[in-house]
């Protein structure tokens, strides 16, 4: 017998919540006499009632057949109001339906959308984030429930900065990590500072990171997503290849790849727009280019030893109007369809049937400056709680 299993009296209300909603009905109001944790949880309305178990009351209801939804987040050339933070949803007939910034935001941020920026996501959690002085503040919201919780604030290294951020939640022990990574845009450097932020200590830690090969030029070969995959932080540096984070296990201890420069001599060159993202749980590279008129994409197979299943696609672009258009994201689902966007919109390409559909209309008389990373988010059955900070750290 294992003496270190403590039983279920050791699992956390979140936890406890996520096995009992799987129950009928009839069967989980005889679980409250067990004991007072699963009276607490099974009293809560959002375990019991069917239409909040999964979405918060001002959610629309076109949303609550949906589980995959794309978070957009636009900057327009105009001063105008119209929301720039925007969560869609696409059907399988291609019909958007949109969620604003304003209808999703924590109260206290919501009003003041166009200085918040959308980070990274997990799940159904987003990470976002504000400026103020020479602070960065972060805060974590659920845009389905509104739950939030706010990050202690981490000083900015230096005026001309960009920063590299990624984001991974636990669900099964509620708890997630946060990467910061500040980057010097005309600083050549043989490593690079990483800062870490823990749910479970409310404190940022930092360590250093080699790059192998040289010097180089962050700002201009740093990738702008950092992915999850597998438990890990992923992103990857133009020409030294894919870099893995396993921020539950260590945190500081961090490991370099193979470059995909070694394993296709295509994507060598600047004309070559490369784009890394997770696609029916893998992850892909595409390599496309504007000026030719085929594209090929890579298939990660294993994330430790660097291997590839290389050019699954090649295809004529011209077909299909995407020249003009930037390459956004792929489908989270679907390996031959493809998204891009332009100053019209953003348009879902199919290649397999070679269409392509709008599936995101710029307002009349605006003009999209600049496109953050597209990300997707996951809602399946009961939507994550987002974990609380060790409030004795942060009163210190």
């Amino acid at each position: 017998m294992d003496t270190n299993f403590k039983g279920i009296e050791s699992l956390t209300d979140e936890v406890l919540g996520e096995i009992l909603h799987r129950l009928p009905y009839r069967f989980l109001i005889q679980c409250k006499s067990i004991s007072k944790q699963f009276l607490r949880v099974i009293s809560d309305p959002s375990l019991l009632n069917p239409g909040h178990r999964c979405h918060n009351q001002s959610l629309p209801t076109t949303f609550e057949t949906h589980t995959q939804f794309l978070l957009f987040h636009f900057h327009f050339n105009s001063g105008s109001n119209y929301d720039k933070i925007m969560l869609l949803s696409v059907d399988s007939n291609n019909k958007t339906h949109v969620l604003r910034g304003s209808d999703f935001l924590p109260r206290c941020w919501a009003q003041d959308c166009d200085r918040v920026r959308v980070r990274a996501a997990h799940h159904d959690l987003v990470l976002c984030s504000t400026h103020k002085d020479s602070y960065t503040h972060y805060f974590v919201c659920n845009p389905f429930t509104k739950q939030f919780v706010a990050l202690p604030s981490i000083k900015k290294s230096h005026g001309k900065e960009l920063v590299r951020v990624g984001f991974i939640c636990d669900q099964s022990r509620s708890r997630f990590r946060v990467l910061h990574i500040p980057i010097d845009c005309f600083k050549y450097v043989s490593k690079f500072k990483v800062n870490m932020f823990s749910s479970e200590t409310a404190e940022w830690a930092a360590f250093n990171v080699n790059i192998p090969g040289g010097e180089m030029l962050m700002s201009n070969s740093c990738s702008r997503n950092i992915l999850v995959y597998n438990g890990k932080l992923v992103w990857w540096m133009k020409e030294r290849g894919f870099f893995v984070c396993d921020p539950f296990n260590g945190g500081d201890s961090i490991w370099h790849i193979a470059p995909m420069s070694s394993l296709c001599p295509l994507i060598e060159g600047s004309q070559w727009d490369i784009h890394t993202g997770i696609c029916d749980g893998r992850i892909k590279t595409c390599v496309f280019s504007k000026s030719v008129s085929d594209s090929v994409i890579y298939r990660l197979v294993n994330l430790e030893q660097g291997k590839w299943s290389v050019g699954h696609y090649k295809f004529e672009a011209r077909g299909i109007g995407i020249h003009n258009m930037n390459l956004l994201a792929f489908h989270p689902d679907c390996g031959y369809k493809m998204y891009f966007h332009s100053k019209k919109g953003v348009f879902l390409c199919d290649y397999e049937n070679r269409k392509m559909d709008c599936v995101f209309k710029t307002p009349e008389g605006e003009d999209i400056r600049i496109l953050d990373n597209v990300m997707s988010l996951v809602l399946s059955g009961r939507p994550t709680t987002v974990p609380t900070l060790n409030t004795t750290k942060l009163q210190q």
